[in-house]
Protein backbone atom coordinates (compact mmCIF):
# COMPACT_ATOMS: atom_id res chain seq x y z
CA UNK A 1 0.00 0.00 0.00
CA UNK A 2 1.42 3.66 -1.34
CA UNK A 3 2.33 5.86 1.73
CA UNK A 4 -1.26 8.65 1.81
CA UNK A 5 0.84 11.16 0.62
CA UNK A 6 3.03 9.89 -2.00
CA UNK A 7 0.82 10.93 -5.14
CA UNK A 8 0.56 14.39 -3.52
CA UNK A 9 4.09 14.75 -2.67
CA UNK A 10 5.33 13.82 -6.28
CA UNK A 11 2.68 16.68 -7.55
CA UNK A 12 4.02 18.99 -4.88
CA UNK A 13 7.87 18.26 -6.26
CA UNK A 14 6.57 18.66 -10.09
CA UNK A 15 5.08 22.11 -8.96
CA UNK A 16 8.51 23.01 -7.12
CA UNK A 17 10.81 22.43 -10.01
CA UNK A 18 8.04 24.28 -12.60
CA UNK A 19 8.20 27.19 -10.53
CA UNK A 20 12.21 27.63 -9.93
CA UNK A 21 12.82 26.57 -13.61
CA UNK A 22 10.03 29.52 -14.31
CA UNK A 23 12.51 32.14 -11.97
CA UNK A 24 15.66 30.54 -14.10
CA UNK A 25 13.52 31.58 -17.56
CA UNK A 26 13.68 27.80 -19.12
CA UNK A 27 9.82 26.82 -18.62
CA UNK A 28 8.60 25.70 -21.90
CA UNK A 29 5.46 27.54 -22.92
CA UNK A 30 3.31 24.70 -22.65
CA UNK A 31 4.65 24.27 -18.96
CA UNK A 32 3.96 27.75 -18.35
CA UNK A 33 0.55 27.13 -18.93
CA UNK A 34 0.11 24.00 -16.57
CA UNK A 35 1.71 26.08 -13.76
CA UNK A 36 -0.40 29.10 -14.15
CA UNK A 37 -3.50 26.54 -14.71
CA UNK A 38 -2.23 24.69 -11.29
CA UNK A 39 -2.31 27.99 -9.51
CA UNK A 40 -5.46 29.23 -10.74
CA UNK A 41 -6.94 25.90 -8.87
CA UNK A 42 -4.94 26.15 -5.88
CA UNK A 43 -4.36 28.81 -3.14
CA UNK A 44 -2.06 26.58 -1.93
CA UNK A 45 0.13 26.68 -4.75
CA UNK A 46 -0.75 30.24 -5.43
CA UNK A 47 0.99 30.98 -1.53
CA UNK A 48 4.22 28.52 -2.20
CA UNK A 49 4.68 30.68 -5.31
CA UNK A 50 4.78 33.82 -3.49
CA UNK A 51 7.00 32.11 -0.77
CA UNK A 52 9.08 30.97 -2.90
CA UNK A 53 9.79 34.01 -5.00
CA UNK A 54 10.19 36.11 -1.37
CA UNK A 55 12.56 33.74 -0.08
CA UNK A 56 14.58 33.94 -3.61
CA UNK A 57 14.80 37.54 -3.41
CA UNK A 58 16.47 37.15 -0.16
CA UNK A 59 18.93 34.71 -1.05
CA UNK A 60 19.93 36.59 -4.09
CA UNK A 61 20.49 39.66 -1.63
CA UNK A 62 23.14 37.02 0.72
CA UNK A 63 24.83 35.64 -2.19
CA UNK A 64 25.11 39.68 -4.10
CA UNK A 65 27.02 40.78 -0.92
CA UNK A 66 28.91 37.56 -0.63
CA UNK A 67 29.76 37.41 -4.05
CA UNK A 68 30.85 41.81 -4.49
CA UNK A 69 32.50 41.55 -0.69
CA UNK A 70 36.01 42.83 -0.80
CA UNK A 71 38.36 40.15 -0.83
CA UNK A 72 42.67 38.67 -0.71
CA UNK A 73 43.70 38.03 -3.91
CA UNK A 74 46.73 36.15 -3.61
CA UNK A 75 46.99 34.76 -7.02
CA UNK A 76 45.52 36.27 -10.55
CA UNK A 77 43.90 33.94 -12.73
CA UNK A 78 41.57 34.13 -15.71
CA UNK A 79 38.10 35.90 -14.82
CA UNK A 80 35.54 34.22 -14.69
CA UNK A 81 31.72 35.26 -15.31
CA UNK A 82 29.62 35.49 -12.17
CA UNK A 83 27.07 33.33 -13.28
CA UNK A 84 29.84 30.72 -13.10
CA UNK A 85 31.01 31.73 -9.67
CA UNK A 86 27.54 31.73 -8.49
CA UNK A 87 26.49 28.32 -10.08
CA UNK A 88 26.91 26.41 -7.56
CA UNK A 89 25.92 28.18 -4.40
CA UNK A 90 22.81 28.93 -6.81
CA UNK A 91 22.20 25.28 -6.61
CA UNK A 92 22.76 24.37 -3.44
CA UNK A 93 20.59 27.51 -2.05
CA UNK A 94 18.11 26.12 -4.86
CA UNK A 95 18.34 22.20 -3.17
CA UNK A 96 17.92 23.63 0.05
CA UNK A 97 14.93 25.76 -0.75
CA UNK A 98 13.35 23.39 -2.59
CA UNK A 99 13.75 20.36 0.64
CA UNK A 100 12.98 23.46 2.96
CA UNK A 101 8.85 24.28 0.93
CA UNK A 102 8.29 20.68 0.19
CA UNK A 103 8.57 19.57 3.64
CA UNK A 104 6.74 22.64 5.16
CA UNK A 105 4.13 22.20 2.57
CA UNK A 106 3.85 18.39 2.84
CA UNK A 107 4.36 18.75 6.58
CA UNK A 108 1.01 20.99 6.64
CA UNK A 109 -0.69 18.81 4.06
CA UNK A 110 -0.54 16.18 6.73
CA UNK A 111 -1.13 17.40 9.79
CA UNK A 112 -4.75 18.77 7.43
CA UNK A 113 -5.53 15.97 6.81
CA UNK A 114 -5.21 13.97 9.92
CA UNK A 115 -7.36 16.56 11.36
CA UNK A 116 -10.20 16.69 9.32
CA UNK A 117 -9.99 13.26 8.01
CA UNK A 118 -10.57 11.62 4.77
CA UNK A 119 -13.91 10.91 5.24
CA UNK A 120 -17.11 11.15 7.52
CA UNK A 121 -19.69 8.80 8.95
CA UNK A 122 -23.19 10.67 7.69
CA UNK A 123 -25.56 7.42 8.67
CA UNK A 124 -25.32 4.24 10.41
CA UNK A 125 -27.74 1.13 10.90
CA UNK A 126 -26.94 -1.32 13.33
CA UNK A 127 -22.87 -0.56 12.80
CA UNK A 128 -20.71 -2.68 14.60
CA UNK A 129 -16.83 -2.33 14.10
CA UNK A 130 -13.91 -4.86 14.75
CA UNK A 131 -11.70 -3.60 17.82
CA UNK A 132 -8.98 -1.34 16.97
CA UNK A 133 -9.83 -1.27 12.96
CA UNK A 134 -12.86 1.43 13.66
CA UNK A 135 -13.29 5.56 12.71
CA UNK A 136 -13.11 7.99 15.48
CA UNK A 137 -15.59 10.50 16.52
CA UNK A 138 -17.46 9.06 12.88
CA UNK A 139 -14.18 10.62 11.25
CA UNK A 140 -11.87 8.37 9.31
CA UNK A 141 -8.56 9.23 8.26
CA UNK A 142 -5.80 7.13 6.56
CA UNK A 143 -5.57 3.88 7.51
CA UNK A 144 -7.37 0.44 7.40
CA UNK A 145 -10.99 -0.30 8.42
CA UNK A 146 -13.08 -3.56 9.24
CA UNK A 147 -17.00 -3.08 9.50
CA UNK A 148 -18.10 -6.35 11.24
CA UNK A 149 -21.61 -5.99 10.69
CA UNK A 150 -24.43 -2.66 9.46
CA UNK A 151 -24.27 -0.39 7.41
CA UNK A 152 -22.72 3.08 7.22
CA UNK A 153 -22.75 5.99 4.78
CA UNK A 154 -19.20 7.48 3.91
CA UNK A 155 -19.22 11.39 2.60
CA UNK A 156 -15.32 12.20 1.42
CA UNK A 157 -14.29 15.47 2.19
CA UNK A 158 -11.92 15.39 -1.05
CA UNK A 159 -14.43 15.27 -3.15
CA UNK A 160 -17.68 15.00 -2.23
CA UNK A 161 -17.99 11.28 -3.32
CA UNK A 162 -21.03 9.44 -1.62
CA UNK A 163 -20.07 6.01 -0.83
CA UNK A 164 -22.17 3.31 1.69
CA UNK A 165 -20.69 0.27 2.63
CA UNK A 166 -22.38 -2.66 4.01
CA UNK A 167 -20.79 -5.21 6.40
CA UNK A 168 -19.39 -7.61 6.83
CA UNK A 169 -16.52 -5.09 5.12
CA UNK A 170 -12.56 -4.65 5.26
CA UNK A 171 -11.46 -1.58 3.51
CA UNK A 172 -8.70 0.86 3.21
CA UNK A 173 -8.81 4.94 2.92
CA UNK A 174 -5.14 5.11 1.31
CA UNK A 175 -5.26 8.73 -0.10
CA UNK A 176 -7.43 11.11 -1.29
CA UNK A 177 -10.10 9.94 -3.60
CA UNK A 178 -9.03 6.49 -3.31
CA UNK A 179 -10.34 4.00 -1.25
CA UNK A 180 -8.90 -0.26 -1.27
CA UNK A 181 -11.68 -2.70 -0.97
CA UNK A 182 -10.60 -6.40 0.36
CA UNK A 183 -13.71 -7.49 1.31
CA UNK A 184 -17.37 -6.43 1.05
CA UNK A 185 -20.04 -4.54 -0.97
CA UNK A 186 -19.47 -0.57 -1.84
CA UNK A 187 -21.95 1.92 -3.70
CA UNK A 188 -21.09 5.23 -4.46
CA UNK A 189 -21.86 8.60 -6.06
CA UNK A 190 -19.16 10.67 -7.66
CA UNK A 191 -20.19 14.54 -7.44
CA UNK A 192 -17.55 16.14 -9.05
CA UNK A 193 -16.37 14.40 -12.32
CA UNK A 194 -13.01 17.01 -12.86
CA UNK A 195 -11.95 15.17 -9.65
CA UNK A 196 -12.69 11.30 -9.71
CA UNK A 197 -12.91 8.44 -7.40
CA UNK A 198 -10.95 5.03 -7.52
CA UNK A 199 -11.98 2.01 -5.95
CA UNK A 200 -9.25 -0.81 -5.85
CA UNK A 201 -9.50 -4.14 -5.41
CA UNK A 202 -6.85 -7.57 -6.08
CA UNK A 203 -9.04 -8.06 -9.54
CA UNK A 204 -9.57 -4.82 -10.75
CA UNK A 205 -9.31 -1.37 -10.40
CA UNK A 206 -12.83 0.97 -11.02
CA UNK A 207 -12.10 4.79 -12.14
CA UNK A 208 -15.36 6.82 -11.94
CA UNK A 209 -15.84 10.21 -12.76
CA UNK A 210 -19.77 11.37 -12.41
CA UNK A 211 -21.41 7.56 -11.87
CA UNK A 212 -23.55 6.01 -9.37
CA UNK A 213 -22.07 2.66 -9.26
CA UNK A 214 -21.48 -0.15 -6.93
CA UNK A 215 -18.92 -2.69 -6.07
CA UNK A 216 -18.80 -6.03 -4.25
CA UNK A 217 -15.83 -7.84 -3.13
CA UNK A 218 -16.02 -11.98 -2.19
CA UNK A 219 -13.75 -13.46 -0.32
CA UNK A 220 -12.04 -15.44 -2.51
CA UNK A 221 -11.16 -11.75 -4.20
CA UNK A 222 -13.67 -11.94 -7.35
CA UNK A 223 -15.29 -8.50 -8.05
CA UNK A 224 -18.49 -7.50 -9.61
CA UNK A 225 -19.09 -4.07 -10.52
CA UNK A 226 -22.81 -2.77 -11.44
CA UNK A 227 -23.38 0.78 -13.10
CA UNK A 228 -26.52 2.65 -12.13
CA UNK A 229 -26.12 5.78 -13.52
CA UNK A 230 -23.70 7.11 -16.56
CA UNK A 231 -20.24 4.92 -16.74
CA UNK A 232 -16.93 3.46 -15.33
CA UNK A 233 -13.35 2.13 -16.54
CA UNK A 234 -12.25 -0.41 -15.14
CA UNK A 235 -8.82 -2.05 -15.94
CA UNK A 236 -6.99 -4.94 -14.13
CA UNK A 237 -4.52 -3.71 -11.33
CA UNK A 238 -1.27 -1.97 -12.19
CA UNK A 239 -2.28 -1.52 -15.99
CA UNK A 240 -4.88 0.15 -18.29
CA UNK A 241 -3.76 -1.49 -21.09
CA UNK A 242 -6.64 -3.66 -20.92
CA UNK A 243 -9.15 -0.45 -20.40
CA UNK A 244 -12.87 -1.67 -19.97
CA UNK A 245 -15.55 0.81 -20.15
CA UNK A 246 -19.16 -0.05 -18.31
CA UNK A 247 -22.22 1.63 -19.67
CA UNK A 248 -25.43 2.07 -16.86
CA UNK A 249 -27.20 -0.63 -16.37
CA UNK A 250 -24.36 -3.00 -17.42
CA UNK A 251 -21.79 -5.57 -14.89
CA UNK A 252 -19.03 -7.32 -15.17
CA UNK A 253 -16.85 -9.28 -13.03
CA UNK A 254 -13.32 -10.38 -12.49
CA UNK A 255 -11.08 -12.76 -10.64
CA UNK A 256 -7.90 -11.14 -9.00
CA UNK A 257 -6.05 -14.83 -10.69
CA UNK A 258 -6.25 -16.34 -13.65
CA UNK A 259 -7.46 -15.13 -16.90
CA UNK A 260 -9.16 -12.01 -16.65
CA UNK A 261 -12.73 -12.04 -18.67
CA UNK A 262 -14.81 -8.89 -19.03
CA UNK A 263 -18.53 -9.42 -19.00
CA UNK A 264 -20.90 -7.01 -19.75
CA UNK A 265 -24.45 -7.60 -18.16
CA UNK A 266 -27.71 -7.07 -19.09
CA UNK A 267 -30.07 -4.48 -17.85
CA UNK A 268 -31.27 -7.09 -14.53
CA UNK A 269 -31.29 -6.31 -11.08
CA UNK A 270 -27.78 -5.79 -9.73
CA UNK A 271 -27.76 -7.01 -6.20
CA UNK A 272 -27.26 -3.61 -4.67
CA UNK A 273 -31.00 -2.34 -4.31
CA UNK A 274 -30.43 -2.31 -0.35
CA UNK A 275 -27.40 0.01 -0.68
CA UNK A 276 -28.83 2.51 -3.62
CA UNK A 277 -31.15 4.28 -1.78
CA UNK A 278 -28.20 5.24 1.36
CA UNK A 279 -26.49 6.32 -1.40
CA UNK A 280 -28.87 8.58 -3.31
CA UNK A 281 -30.21 10.44 -0.14
CA UNK A 282 -33.05 8.43 1.53
CA UNK A 283 -31.97 7.72 5.08
CA UNK A 284 -35.24 5.06 6.12
CA UNK A 285 -38.51 4.04 4.74
CA UNK A 286 -41.77 2.28 5.86
CA UNK A 287 -41.54 -1.26 4.80
CA UNK A 288 -44.38 -0.68 2.61
CA UNK A 289 -41.58 1.37 0.30
CA UNK A 290 -39.51 -0.37 -2.47
CA UNK A 291 -37.09 1.21 -4.15
CA UNK A 292 -37.10 0.85 -8.44
CA UNK A 293 -33.89 0.99 -9.91
CA UNK A 294 -34.76 3.40 -13.33
CA UNK A 295 -33.97 1.11 -16.57
CA UNK A 296 -34.00 2.06 -20.17
CA UNK A 297 -36.68 -0.57 -20.90
CA UNK A 298 -38.96 0.67 -17.62
CA UNK A 299 -42.01 -1.20 -17.43
CA UNK A 300 -45.18 0.57 -15.40
CA UNK A 301 -47.13 -2.72 -15.48
CA UNK A 302 -44.40 -4.23 -13.57
CA UNK A 303 -45.03 -1.98 -11.12
CA UNK A 304 -48.28 -2.60 -9.61
CA UNK A 305 -49.23 -3.53 -5.21
CA UNK A 306 -51.93 -3.13 -3.07
CA UNK A 307 -49.30 -2.51 -0.74
CA UNK A 308 -46.48 -0.99 -1.94
CA UNK A 309 -45.69 2.71 -2.56
CA UNK A 310 -42.38 2.56 -4.95
CA UNK A 311 -39.34 5.18 -5.09
CA UNK A 312 -37.15 5.69 -8.11
CA UNK A 313 -34.47 8.02 -8.07
CA UNK A 314 -34.28 10.55 -10.86
CA UNK A 315 -31.92 13.06 -11.63
CA UNK A 316 -29.32 14.14 -8.89
CA UNK A 317 -27.89 17.26 -8.32
CA UNK A 318 -29.91 18.88 -11.17
CA UNK A 319 -29.58 22.98 -11.32
CA UNK A 320 -32.91 24.33 -12.01
CA UNK A 321 -33.47 26.96 -14.49
CA UNK A 322 -35.42 29.41 -11.89
CA UNK A 323 -37.87 28.88 -9.56
CA UNK A 324 -39.78 26.08 -9.01
CA UNK A 325 -43.69 25.55 -8.93
CA UNK A 326 -44.72 23.11 -6.70
CA UNK A 327 -48.07 21.63 -4.98
CA UNK A 328 -46.86 21.05 -1.35
CA UNK A 329 -44.03 23.53 0.37
CA UNK A 330 -42.47 22.26 3.74
CA UNK A 331 -45.07 23.55 6.59
CA UNK A 332 -48.06 23.10 4.88
CA UNK A 333 -50.06 19.10 4.06
CA UNK A 334 -51.40 18.62 0.58
CA UNK A 335 -55.37 18.76 0.67
CA UNK A 336 -57.78 18.36 -2.65
CA UNK A 337 -60.23 20.26 -1.48
CA UNK A 338 -58.03 23.77 -0.61
CA UNK A 339 -55.55 22.84 -3.60
CA UNK A 340 -53.85 25.99 -5.11
CA UNK A 341 -54.60 26.36 -8.92
CA UNK A 342 -51.24 28.20 -9.65
CA UNK A 343 -49.00 26.11 -6.89
CA UNK A 344 -46.52 27.57 -4.98
CA UNK A 345 -43.62 29.48 -6.03
CA UNK A 346 -40.30 28.07 -4.15
CA UNK A 347 -37.02 30.19 -4.49
CA UNK A 348 -33.78 27.81 -4.06
CA UNK A 349 -30.74 28.71 -5.43
CA UNK A 350 -28.66 25.06 -4.92
CA UNK A 351 -28.82 22.07 -6.77
CA UNK A 352 -31.77 19.38 -6.02
CA UNK A 353 -32.30 15.53 -6.11
CA UNK A 354 -35.72 14.23 -7.41
CA UNK A 355 -37.49 11.15 -6.54
CA UNK A 356 -41.02 9.91 -8.26
CA UNK A 357 -43.05 8.03 -6.00
CA UNK A 358 -46.28 6.06 -7.62
CA UNK A 359 -48.21 3.71 -6.03
CA UNK A 360 -50.29 1.51 -8.54
CA UNK A 361 -52.58 -0.66 -7.32
CA UNK A 362 -53.61 -4.32 -9.37
CA UNK A 363 -56.95 -4.19 -11.42
CA UNK A 364 -60.30 -3.86 -9.66
CA UNK A 365 -58.89 -0.96 -7.26
CA UNK A 366 -62.02 1.23 -7.63
CA UNK A 367 -63.96 -1.56 -6.24
CA UNK A 368 -61.53 -2.43 -3.79
CA UNK A 369 -60.22 0.87 -2.91
CA UNK A 370 -57.08 -0.10 -1.15
CA UNK A 371 -54.83 2.52 1.11
CA UNK A 372 -51.70 2.64 2.26
CA UNK A 373 -49.77 4.67 4.57
CA UNK A 374 -45.64 5.24 6.04
CA UNK A 375 -42.99 7.76 5.95
CA UNK A 376 -40.21 8.34 3.79
CA UNK A 377 -36.66 9.89 5.76
CA UNK A 378 -34.06 11.85 3.42
CA UNK A 379 -30.86 13.24 4.18
CA UNK A 380 -31.49 16.41 3.25
CA UNK A 381 -34.45 18.61 3.86
CA UNK A 382 -37.49 18.54 1.09
CA UNK A 383 -37.64 21.84 -0.65
CA UNK A 384 -41.30 20.69 -2.18
CA UNK A 385 -43.57 18.34 -4.01
CA UNK A 386 -45.07 18.41 -7.44
CA UNK A 387 -48.12 15.94 -7.46
CA UNK A 388 -50.38 17.92 -9.98
CA UNK A 389 -50.84 15.91 -13.20
CA UNK A 390 -50.01 19.13 -15.61
CA UNK A 391 -46.73 19.87 -13.37
CA UNK A 392 -45.49 16.64 -13.64
CA UNK A 393 -45.56 16.59 -16.92
CA UNK A 394 -44.01 19.66 -17.54
CA UNK A 395 -41.23 18.59 -14.87
CA UNK A 396 -40.76 14.90 -16.54
CA UNK A 397 -37.93 16.70 -19.17
CA UNK A 398 -36.04 18.83 -16.49
CA UNK A 399 -36.44 16.73 -13.27
CA UNK A 400 -37.40 13.13 -14.65
CA UNK A 401 -34.86 10.27 -15.15
CA UNK A 402 -33.32 10.34 -18.46
CA UNK A 403 -33.84 6.52 -18.94
CA UNK A 404 -37.42 6.06 -18.03
CA UNK A 405 -40.57 6.95 -20.56
CA UNK A 406 -43.11 8.40 -18.79
CA UNK A 407 -46.71 8.12 -19.30
CA UNK A 408 -49.18 11.04 -20.24
CA UNK A 409 -52.14 8.70 -19.23
CA UNK A 410 -53.76 7.40 -17.41
CA UNK A 411 -54.15 10.79 -15.48
CA UNK A 412 -51.31 10.91 -13.06
CA UNK A 413 -50.93 13.33 -9.91
CA UNK A 414 -52.99 12.72 -6.86
CA UNK A 415 -56.86 12.24 -7.67
CA UNK A 416 -59.34 14.16 -5.77
CA UNK A 417 -61.95 13.45 -2.90
CA UNK A 418 -64.90 14.81 -2.03
CA UNK A 419 -64.98 13.55 1.53
CA UNK A 420 -62.18 13.47 4.07
CA UNK A 421 -61.77 9.99 4.59
CA UNK A 422 -61.28 9.96 0.56
CA UNK A 423 -58.01 12.24 0.40
CA UNK A 424 -54.76 11.67 -0.08
CA UNK A 425 -52.66 13.42 2.36
CA UNK A 426 -49.26 14.32 2.02
CA UNK A 427 -46.92 16.13 4.03
CA UNK A 428 -43.42 17.12 5.27
CA UNK A 429 -42.40 17.08 8.69
CA UNK A 430 -40.99 20.90 10.43
CA UNK A 431 -37.82 19.82 9.92
CA UNK A 432 -38.20 19.25 6.32
CA UNK A 433 -36.51 15.80 6.11
CA UNK A 434 -39.51 13.12 6.75
CA UNK A 435 -42.08 12.97 4.31
CA UNK A 436 -45.53 11.19 5.30
CA UNK A 437 -48.15 9.78 3.27
CA UNK A 438 -51.71 8.47 3.69
CA UNK A 439 -52.93 7.73 -0.15
CA UNK A 440 -56.44 6.18 -1.18
CA UNK A 441 -56.15 4.32 -4.48
CA UNK A 442 -58.71 4.31 -7.51
CA UNK A 443 -58.32 3.13 -11.04
CA UNK A 444 -55.72 5.62 -11.47
CA UNK A 445 -52.17 5.88 -10.09
CA UNK A 446 -51.04 7.70 -7.00
CA UNK A 447 -48.17 9.84 -8.08
CA UNK A 448 -45.96 12.81 -6.69
CA UNK A 449 -42.52 14.15 -7.47
CA UNK A 450 -40.42 15.18 -4.71
CA UNK A 451 -37.35 17.95 -4.39
CA UNK A 452 -35.24 17.44 -2.13
CA UNK A 453 -31.88 20.03 -1.12
CA UNK A 454 -28.59 18.15 -3.21
CA UNK A 455 -25.71 18.30 -0.41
Amino acid sequence: MNPPDMNASRDDELFLQRALRWQDGSLPAAELAALEQEMLLSEDKRRVFAELQVRSLQMNEILRREAYAPQTVTQISKPKSLIHFLRWPLAAAAAVLVTWLAGNWIGKYEKHSAAVGLATITFDSAAEWDEGLQPVDNSLAAGTYSLASGTVRLAFSYDDTVATLAGPARFDLVEPGHIRLHEGRLSARVSQPDKGFTVLTDALTVLDRGTVFGVDVRKDGEALVSVLEGKVDVHPPGSQSEMQRIEQGGRLSARPKGKRTFQPANDEPSGFEDLWPLTLGVDDVSHLVEFVVPRAKHKWQDFRSDTRLFLMAERQRVQPAGALTVDIAPGMPFDQKKQEPAGHLIAHSGKVNSYLLFFRPMEGAAERRPDINGSITFAQPVIGIISDSARLLASDDALGHPRVAYRDKPRRGIEKGKKPGERDVVRISRDGRRLYFNLHATADPDEFRVLVAAP
